[in-house]
């Protein structure tokens, strides 16, 4: 038996975003990437689903496998991705997550689970992760992205231990 969604059992605790910044110190190549995203969404596919509203609240995740929103920048010119303050908390790290999630009420009848935003420079990659809340908590997410970081970069011997976490949950 195959499970297409997975119904909501209330609102208030599921519209969420956790977002997040991954700095690696390497210039990330985005078709690699592209392939370890397929990978890690063979293992985890809930994160490829929409959540879709019902009348009046959130009914359901439809366990689609749709396509995940990537916005990729490219800062031709520029040595570093712009985050220069290695704090772990930043105060704004909206420039470097997906720029459209929309409403988080429920009168956007649909969303991705899973946005993601690569701003990209010569010798290093920020990567803008807004994981929705109905995918788990912030140790799945800080799992799944590392397994994605590992395949994307180990093949130009970045470790992903050297990657600086930024972000505001």
């Amino acid at each position: 038996m195959t499970v297409e969604a997975v119904i909501l059992p209330g609102y208030d605790l599921w519209m969420t975003f956790i977002k997040n910044v991954h700095v690696l110190p390497v210039s990330l190549d985005i078709q690699r990437f592209h392939r370890s995203l397929e990978v890690v969404l063979r293992q985890y596919p809930h994160a490829s689903g929409r959540l879709r509203s019902g009348e009046s609240h959130w009914s359901l995740v439809k366990l689609l496998q749709s396509p995940i929103p990537i916005q990729v920048v490219r800062l031709l010119g520029s040595p570093d991705a712009g985050l220069n303050d290695r704090r772990v908390i930043q105060d704004n790290i909206q420039e470097y997550l997906y720029s459209e999630q929309g409403s988080a009420g429920p009168a956007a009848d649909d969303r991705a689970l899973l946005l993601l935003k690569l701003t990209v420079a010569k010798t290093e990659t920020a990567i803008g992760v807004s994981w929705h809340h109905t995918l788990g908590k912030l140790p799945l997410l800080t799992y799944t992205v590392d397994l994605l970081l590992t395949m994307a970069t180990t093949h130009r011997g970045c470790r992903n231990s050297s990657a600086i976490h930024a972000g505001s949950v």
